[in-house]
C-alpha cells in the first residue's frame, strides 16, 4: 500500500491538482482532510509516482508531498534478520500528519520515508539525502523503532540542487553525530554546510537544535 499525503496553503490549487493526481494510481482511495488529501493505492508503481511528484512540486509553489509505503519486500531491511520481515507499519494517516507537522518537513517540498526508499528500483537517479528520524505514532513504540525521512530535491532550482549534492556527505555526517548526541561536533558540520549553502533551511534548523541541546547540557 502506497500512501501519498499532499498539503497546500492555497486551496484554489485543488481543482488543478486532484484530477491529475488521481491518474497516477491504479486503484486510488482518496481521503479529504482539513490539512489536505491522503491518497492510497494497493498496486503502485513507486518510481513512476515519485517522478510525477517531483514534476508536481516543480510546477506548483507551496505544495508539500510525503510518500510512504507499507508494502513488504523480501529484501527489505528488518528488525528481524531471520525472517526478513519488516515491523508492522504505523497508521498511515497518523504518520503522514506527524511527518507534515515535523519542523524539518515544514521547510521541504517532497519527503519520502525509508519504506519508499527501499522500493525504488533506481534510487541513484534521484537527488536524495537523509534529513530526519521519527518515532512512529504507535500506542507503545519501542525505543529502537524509528522511521528515516529522506528529502527528494530533484525539483529544486539547479543551483540549489548542486549545493545540496556538494554538502550531502557532510550534512549526513553531521546528522548521525546529532542522532548520537554529539551536538557540538554536529553543530560545527551543520554550520559548515550553511556556509557553503546559506539557503539550506534544514541545516539551519539543526544548527539551532544543536545549540539548544548544547546549552541544555551545560
Amino acid at each position: 500500500m502506497l500512501t501519498l499525503a499532499l498539503q497546500t496553503a492555497d486551496p484554489s490549487l485543488w481543482a488543478d491538482l486532484e484530477p491529475d493526481i488521481e491518474q497516477w494510481f491504479t486503484t486510488p482511495e482518496v481521503q479529504v482532510l482539513p490539512w489536505g488529501r491522503l491518497y492510497r493505492d494497493t498496486q503502485p508503481v513507486v518510481d513512476g509516482i515519485l517522478q510525477r511528484a517531483i514534476a508536481l512540486v516543480q510546477a506548483h509553489h507551496g505544495v508539500k508531498l510525503v510518500l510512504d509505503s507499507t508494502l513488504n519486500l523480501e529484501n527489505q531491511p528488518s528488525a528481524n534478520p531471520e525472517t526478513r520481515q519488516p515491523a508492522p507499519a504505523p497508521n498511515a494517516l497518523a504518520l503522514a500528519e506527524q511527518v507534515l507537522n515535523s519542523p524539518v518537513a515544514q521547510t521541504l517540498n517532497l519527503v519520502i520515508t525509508q519504506h519508499v526508499f527501499w522500493q525504488l528500483a533506481h534510487a541513484g537517479r534521484y537527488d536524495l539525502r537523509l534529513v530526519a528520524q521519527l518515532t512512529p505514532p504507535q500506542p507503545q513504540p519501542k525505543p529502537s523503532e524509528r522511521i528515516s525521512l529522506f528529502e527528494v530535491f530533484n525539483g529544486e532550482p539547479a543551483a540549489q540542487r548542486v549545493k545540496k549534492q556538494e554538502t550531502k556527505t557532510q550534512f549526513e555526517q553531521a546528522l548521525f553525530l546529532y542522532f548520537l548526541g554529539f551536538y557540538a561536533e554536529a553543530e560545527c558540520l551543520f554550520a559548515d554546510c550553511l556556509t557553503l549553502n546559506p539557503q539550506d533551511a534544514v541545516a539551519a534548523h539543526y544548527v539551532e537544535c544543536c545549540h539548544s541541546a548544547g546549552v541544555a547540557n551545560d
